[in-house]
């Protein structure tokens, strides 16, 4: 056969042989036949290739905060590797960001999207967001009326609420588990979503746990923050925590000790930091707190 021909076979044999067409029982024979084999050939190959690439686009679109969640699951376990941490304190965190990224918009960037949208529309989307939480609250524990659903729902309206709520993280613990103890310096207060947490308050006698005159150690007794004797206070679903800690002027460190006390619990924190955030727009909501 012409030299031609032979360059068309070796073509023809590499071009079937990658897109896995086959052979097949009926062979082309002449050269043009296998030209025109060749063609096909290489418009399916495009054709699937464009078809598969467009299908995994809509797939990766579908998942688009689980794809990111995975992403940045895989760089805190380089981290965690990175730092030689032991494996249950990989598992805590592990944890720790399964419920806080997976049960919030924290993947969705939402305090960030919703401050490009207009005030009006804001407060719609958290109203929403404050009655559809309350609604599956409801739903869970039929004997619960809307006013038990948070025991600081009434103090604020429904936009507030919903503002509130988009900053909650919730965390799970188990039993045993020290929120903080005495003299930390604390940050964030905490509302028991399930389960129950032992509070205890203790002695006076242990020094500067409150803020005095200019942020200095305050020595003295304080009714109501510190007592003589040693009082444990158990706070359930609804209740909530740590409230002192989200204003420096009144205690920067913890004046009691937290501890889990139900087999689990479910807790929503709430920041400092958030609470000033709050209270930009909604400038009442550090006052009613305090």
């Amino acid at each position: 056969a012409p030299a031609e021909d032979r360059y068309v076979i070796a073509l023809y044999w590499a071009i079937i042989t990658i897109s896995t067409m086959g052979y097949g029982d009926v062979l082309p024979v002449t050269t043009t036949e296998r030209v025109f084999s060749i063609g096909v050939a290489l418009i399916g190959a495009v054709v699937f290739s464009y078809s598969m690439g467009n299908i995994t686009s809509l797939i990766s679109q579908t998942a688009g905060a689980d794809v990111k969640f995975d992403e940045k699951l895989r760089f805190v376990e380089e981290w965690l590797d990175f730092r030689q941490l032991p494996p249950k304190i990989k598992r805590h965190v592990k944890s720790f960001l399964h419920q806080g990224w997976k049960r919030t918009g924290a993947l969705f960037e939402e305090r960030r999207l919703m401050a490009e949208l207009p005030r009006d529309t804001r407060l719609q989307i958290r109203k929403q967001i404050f009655k559809v939480r309350q609604s599956l609250l409801i739903s869970e524990n039929p004997g619960m009326g809307i006013e038990q659903t948070y025991i600081f729902s009434s103090h604020f309206g429904e936009d507030c609420m919903g503002d509130i709520l988009t900053r909650l993280l919730p965390v799970t613990f188990e039993k045993g588990y020290e929120l903080y103890k005495f003299g930390d310096y604390g940050e964030e207060c905490f509302l028991v979503e399930s389960g129950s947490v032992e509070v205890t308050m203790t002695p006076s006698t242990i020094k500067g746990a409150l803020s005095g005159p200019n942020g200095a150690p305050d020595t003295g007794a304080h009714p109501g923050c510190a007592e003589e004797t040693t009082t444990t206070i158990t706070y359930e679903r609804g209740q909530v925590f740590g409230v002192m800690a989200l204003f420096p002027d009144i205690c920067t460190y913890r004046v009691d000790t937290a501890k889990i006390a139900s087999d689990t619990a479910e807790l929503l924190v709430l920041t400092r930091h958030d609470l000033d955030e709050l209270g930009t727009e909604y400038p009442l909501v550090p006052a009613k707190f305090r």
